[in-house]
């Protein structure tokens, strides 16, 4: 639980990192600066109302009586394991180079990417390698 609130916020080993810096500096490239500061304020809202459950699960007092199903914690552990391994490997689809970052055959026809309007090729990388993660 801890790995995913993490993630929500924004720290930088997890892969909502990754995905908040992209989007900023898109944002910021495309020229609107004020929505970029916008959506900083949003994001450092949004981490004390994660970081209050990471909080509240390790500093309080809780019920002594704990219960540990196999297969939750099975599916937890591996869905963690899973958003650090996202992380380490989305940069190969969020890389420069059109042909890396479009392996499904689907998008080829998105990945001839326009150098006369960066702000548009650096949003069509950032939805292709959404969508093929």
């Amino acid at each position: 639980m801890t790995v995913f609130m993490l993630s929500l916020t924004g720290v930088p080993p997890t892969l909502g990192f990754v995905s908040k810096f992209y989007l900023f500096r898109t944002v910021i490239e495309g020229g609107y600066i004020g929505l970029a500061v916008i959506g900083g304020l949003t994001s450092l809202v949004s981490a004390y109302y994660y970081l209050r459950v990471v909080v509240i699960m390790y500093m309080w007092d809780g019920q002594p009586e704990v219960r540990r199903e196999r297969w939750i914690t099975i599916t937890a552990f591996s869905a963690a394991i899973g958003t650090v391994l996202l992380t380490i490997f989305s940069t190969r689809c969020l890389s420069g180079h059109p042909r890396r970052s479009c392996r499904c055959s689907s998008y080829k026809t998105y990945c001839n990417f326009s150098t006369k309007n960066r702000r548009m090729t650096h949003i069509r990388r950032f939805l292709i390698s959404v969508c093929l993660i």
